[in-house]
């Protein structure tokens, strides 16, 4: 099994590539100087107020939103530092509850895996459907021993997951402000609680 660099399972080719995962973390590191629309500001906080200095305009990615995945990268990081490939399993679920946040701040209904669901929202930018879909044909790679991973490599993966799970935090956050939603998760408006 050592030898096998690829696989195709259920119609999806994955395979790891040290250099694919290279290149992935540099789209991914643009994206997310960018902001995750494309933009370069990002996802900004509203300042409808002519009057008043515009200069507050800002990401909405204050470090209280992303505590919790600047933590799961910490733990990845620990964890690739013993098996690499543990490491990368380990950030692709904070990727994943991620996206399951987005989902649900956009009203998509998803059971199991957010990836499927993902694949059908319309709202949700290509790119980002895209970035996701190949970290996670990457991550199957590594689960499923296809190929020795280095532990800069796994660095790479982990650092460019964590960026794209911070856009989608970020992402989601924007959807519930502008939705008037509260900031769980679960998309649940505080409006409407007794």
């Amino acid at each position: 099994m050592e030898n096998l660099r690829s696989a195709k399972a259920v119609g999806v080719e994955f395979e790891w590539s040290d250099q694919k995962v290279e290149n992935l973390a540099n789209k991914i590191s643009e994206t997310h100087a960018e902001g995750p629309s494309g933009d370069a500001t990002g996802a900004t906080s509203t300042n409808d107020d002519p009057g008043e200095d515009s200069s507050d305009t800002r990401r909405v990615t204050d470090e209280p939103l992303h505590e919790s995945i600047d933590a799961q990268r910490d733990t990845a990081i620990e964890l690739a530092k013993t098996a690499p490939f543990a490491g990368v399993i380990a950030i692709f679920i904070e990727l994943e509850r991620e996206v399951g946040s987005l989902l649900t701040a956009h009203g998509i209904e998803w059971r199991g895996s957010p990836l499927l669901a993902l694949r059908r929202a319309k709202d949700i930018p290509t790119n980002i459907k895209s970035f996701v879909q190949e970290l996670a044909s990457l991550r199957n790679a590594a689960a499923h021993g296809f190929k020795d991973i280095s532990l800069d490599a796994a660095m790479n993966y982990i650092e460019a997951t964590s960026e794209l799970a911070k856009d989608i935090s970020s992402m989601a956050a924007h959807v519930r402000m502008e939705r008037g939603q509260d900031s769980l998760s679960n998309g649940e408006n505080i409006l409407n609680q007794p």
